[in-house]
């Protein structure tokens, strides 16, 4: 590893500050019928507001603060210390290998009641040998360095230990491996993180020497983790999973003059019966914004794992601590249970539904097939999306299953559902392979009448509480959102004429759902037009990935040797329990080396950075400032592939942020990721001392694309910080913050020469380059004061700032 630091003088003044055609209601979309059915800002603080009125008390005077300020700078300084993009990303990585493992195997077995149970176990297989390897590493951790005080241990030492190379060279990904480096990461940093804590004076922590205690900790967390990371994977999701991490950190925040309390967690004794999941609610006011992340993402679980440990060192006594992690503990098991959970329900409504509308009598609206399927959808709403609460009340259900069926009722039985198969066959020929399946039983029609049937029901199932009062407005909606979802899953020849064009500037598919070789457990679905595309350097560049990347950085990256080339693009759309690897596993044909690794090459589709291809249109749409570091789960999200002959273009953040609270100056670190081969490309300029190519290149690594994906990451952790922005703080603090990143390399990287090219040289895959800016108070943030970083250069793209 090669490091290297610079300080750059001068700096901003810190005294700068802003100023402040129609057609007949409920029409039936189908070409041979017509169907119709009887904070603002508190005073004095500028741009900036946050929950934190007081600075951290870490710094000197610690006596003009009381206990709880104490005990909630603490709570906060650790999260912000054990923050780790790294460890997310691992988690996903199980997430990926064992749902694509589990789905894999649930295909395996023709009998519907063996296949849940012996997939899961093959998934617990693989998971307990991951929590096996976690205990042993953190065991021979705690061996080692025990009986030692958390400041007299290194990084180095703790690498040398457990026999990972801090950063080692890229290569395909091996999800268990990635899990056991981060998890040596996260050692670090907690060790980094409580050992400042006993620096400065924090009394709390003192339990956690020596080090043993804190390893004992760690090893009790880890498995409860995993065991969630499984059920994630597995879709054997409860409904009582409540925001741990957000719960937590409202038990120590402090709260600012006039704020909101903050709402008890939810009762946890909630129905496991899906039906049962739709009795009458009333709409919860303090529930969170239906937009919400899931309480089962991996970075709300990695964000849950740093706020456990962070309340268990800051517990009262060792007892009491202990008593926190067993809780933790047993909650996981209780969480987890057993059984197949609300998703494997969804699945067999779904064939349920399938083989009740291929039987059901022709012109016969199957209202009680209906009534008996909305409620499934609901319960898998409620599942995986915070802030649905009114979606099971009787009368909703009702007023939602009648217009369905009715608008159904000219598909449903054995001719009908025969045709449609036909139709759906012919659209998804060439793509899936469809003539290999029996289209004469009608199943693939009616399948695709459910899937037409359950977005309908999500879409309606969205609105707002108060819309759902409203029957007319109700049945309204239904119609809408069944007419959308009929051009989306149906043919064309099955459409009104008005409907049938194209959503796309080229040939019109339909989604199908997918992996037609999993015994019908749909995790996706796949659009039935495969995209030729002619990937020239223009079009190359003006792909922009939410994180910032381009089209071309990545062909680049994965060894391109000259443009054009010819490629493929294909489009595909999340459903329940979806995670990437089992598109991978299902769709690139064993080409990946893994599961995890080869879920990297499924990118989302973001409305704000529109393909320059025709494409579907997403039926998810990001809302501005959400693009978060890997793809939505949700139902409904777009991802694509762009498949090129050879290569395996994969995703790589090209930057990460941190914002460090703990100081009496807070510190902001932008961490920018230069690949291999631009990271040759620095060290060749700087040798023909053309020096306004590396600038030149630098600054468009900080480009108007990176900007745009890096105010986003900003804006996000501002809020995970308590720290709500004003609009358009997060953009301009980003303008700021990378233009001073251009003048630092403009005048300080010539020099550094020598250890740029000693870092490009390591078997590290590529290099990173940290610009750490100082402000002189939370306040200096918001009003975009940036003075000139520092810079650090260090081998490798695989570490977070540890």
């Amino acid at each position: 590893m090669s490091v290297y630091e610079m300080a750059s003088h001068g700096g901003a003044d810190q005294s700068e500050t802003w100023s402040t055609e129609s057609l007949p209601p409920l029409a039936s979309p189908f070409a041979s019928a017509a169907l119709f059915v009887d904070p603002g800002l508190p005073a004095g603080v500028g741009e900036f507001f946050t929950e934190h009125v007081v600075t951290t008390p870490f710094a000197e005077a610690l006596s003009s603060y009381d206990e709880a300020d104490l005990e909630a700078e603490a709570f906060e300084a650790l999260r912000a210390e054990f923050e780790d993009d790294g460890f997310r990303e691992a988690l996903e990585g199980l997430a990926d290998e064992a749902a694509a493992r589990h789905l894999g195997a649930t295909g395996a077995w023709a009998q519907a009641g063996e296949a849940f149970p012996a997939a899961t176990s093959e998934a617990e297989h693989y998971m307990e040998a991951v929590a096996a390897q976690a205990d042993r590493l953190l065991g021979e951790l705690e061996a080692q360095f025990g009986e030692r005080p958390v400041d007299a241990v290194t990084a180095g030492e703790i690498d040398a230990v457990a026999g990972f190379a801090a950063h080692e060279a890229g290569g395909p990904l091996d999800a268990q491996e990635q899990f056991l480096k981060k998890l040596v990461g996260k050692v670090k940093k907690v060790v980094k993180g409580v050992g400042k804590l006993v620096k400065k004076g924090v009394g709390a922590v003192a339990k956690m020497l020596p080090l043993k205690k804190l390893f004992a900790f760690l090893k009790k967390l880890v498995r409860p983790l995993l065991a969630r990371v499984l059920a994630k994977a597995i879709g054997r999701l409860p409904q009582d999973l409540q925001p741990i991490a957000r719960t937590v950190a409202a038990k120590f925040r402090k709260k600012a003059p006039g704020a909101a309390p903050v709402a008890a967690p939810a009762d946890p004794a909630t129905p496991a019966d899906p039906a049962a999941a739709a009795e009458p609610t009333e709409p919860d006011a303090a529930a969170p914004p239906a937009e919400e992340e899931s309480p089962w993402s991996a970075e709300a679980l990695a964000d849950e794992f740093d706020a456990r440990l962070a309340e268990a060192f800051l517990a009262p006594t060792e007892a009491a601590a202990t008593e926190l992690v067993d809780h933790v503990a047993a909650e996981a098991h209780r969480a987890v249970g057993s059984g197949p959970g609300p998703l494997a329900a969804l699945d067999a409504g779904r064939q349920q539904l399938a083989r009740q509308l291929v039987e059901a009598e022709p012109g016969r609206p199957p209202l009680a097939e209906m009534e008996q399927f909305v409620p499934l959808v609901a319960a898998s709403m409620k599942l995986l999306k915070l802030g649905v609460k009114v979606i099971g009340r009787k009368r909703v259900v009702d007023a939602i299953a009648k217009p369905l069926a009715i608008l159904i009722q000219g598909m449903v039985g054995q001719q009908a559902a025969r045709k449609l198969s036909g139709h759906v066959a012919d659209v998804g020929l060439r793509l899936l392979g469809l003539e290999a399946e029996r289209t004469a039983d009608g199943m693939l029609g009616a399948e695709a009448l459910v899937a037409t049937v359950e977005d309908t029901v999500r879409e309606v199932l969205s609105m707002p509480a108060a819309s759902l009062q409203n029957e007319l407005l109700l049945e309204s909606a239904v119609l809408e959102a069944f007419t959308d979802a009929a051009v989306r899953h149906l043919p064309a020849p099955v459409l009104r004429p008005d409907l049938a064009e194209s959503e796309t500037d080229g040939e019109r598919g339909i989604w199908i759902p997918c992996p037609r070789a999993s015994g019908a457990h749909y995790r996706y679905k796949k659009y039935s037009v495969v995209q030729p595309v002619h990937v020239t350097r223009p079009l190359a560049r003006a792909v922009v990935f939410a994180d910032g990347e381009t089209l071309e950085d990545r062909l680049l990256e994965a060894g391109l040797p000259r443009f054009p080339v010819a490629a493929e693009a294909h489009f595909y759309e999340l459903m329940d329990g979806a995670e990437l690897g089992q598109l991978a596993a299902f769709e690139l044909d064993g080409e990946a080396a893994s599961y995890a690794d080869g879920a990297r090459e499924f990118e989302q589709l973001v409305p704000s950075r529109p393909l320059p291809i025709p494409h579907p249109k997403p039926r998810v749409v990001v809302a501005v400032g959400r693009p978060g570091p890997t793809p939505d789960r949700r139902p409904g999200t777009v991802v694509f592939r762009l498949k090129v002959p050879g290569l395996h273009p994969r995703r790589r953040p090209p930057f990460a942020v941190r914002l460090d609270l703990s100081g009496h100056r807070p510190q902001l670190r932008v961490l920018l990721r230069v690949g291999e081969r631009n990271a040759h490309l620095l060290v060749g300029h700087l040798e023909r001392q053309r020096h306004v190519q590396v600038v030149t290149l630098v600054r468009g690594l900080v480009g108007p694309p990176v900007r745009h994906a890096l105010a986003a990451a900003v804006h996000r952790m501002l809020v995970r910080r308590g720290i709500t922005p004003a609009e358009g703080v997060p953009a301009r603090l980003t303008d700021a913050l990378a233009d001073a990143i251009g003048r630092t390399v403009a005048t300080r990287l010539p020099a550094a020469a020598a250890a740029l090219a000693a870092a490009a040289k390591d078997p590290a895959d590529g290099v990173t380059l940290t610009f750490t800016f100082t402000f002189a108070n939370r306040a200096a943030i918001g009003r975009a004061d940036v003075g000139e970083p520092t810079l650090g250069i260090r081998s490798g793209v695989d570490h977070d700032d540890d």
